[in-house]
């Protein structure tokens, strides 16, 4: 998978420091196990449209905190270097904490499909390609479908 995914170092469109990739420390209590299909995702993201997001650091610990997920990626994707925020937390309860909630936030999302499906039908043909979606998830997804009035 890793020569696939390494053509090219992706653009950093965000702010932060670029740090090896080697350098950053993952921390070991991350309850979130991200699977080889998630980072697979994630690299075509990241080729597609660059870095969006730092990873988050944190200075008291030097672990981190949120992008655990990107940081994976970009190791096997090859890459040097991550772009990487440092922030303060007051203590391990503050850094941990905020760990954990940025792992629950994202598990309380749902879906639009229809919503999800207009939006898709605006993006064009090679742009829809790098979404994480499959081709039977997009055709799903882009149907048109029937005004309510004409059911």
């Amino acid at each position: 998978m890793q020569d696939e995914l390494i053509a090219e170092a992706p653009k950093v469109h965000c702010a932060g420091t670029m740090v090896p990739t080697d350098k950053v420390v993952p921390n070991p209590d991350n309850p979130n196990v991200h699977s080889e299909d998630q980072v697979e995702m994630l690299a075509g993201i990241l080729r597609a449209s660059g870095w969006r997001q730092s990873i988050v650091v944190s200075r008291r610990s030097g672990m981190v905190v949120k992008g655990h997920g990107r940081l994976q990626t970009a190791k096997t994707m090859g890459l040097k270097e991550v772009p990487v925020e440092y922030q303060d937390y007051m203590d391990e309860q503050a850094e941990l904490a905020d760990m954990i909630a940025d792992n629950r936030v994202a598990q309380h999302a749902y879906v639009d499909a229809l919503g999800l499906g207009r939006l898709l039908r605006k993006l064009a043909p090679d742009r829809q390609k790098s979404l994480g979606y499959s081709q039977e998830e997009m055709g799903l997804l882009t149907c048109e479908l029937p005004d309510s009035d004409s059911i």
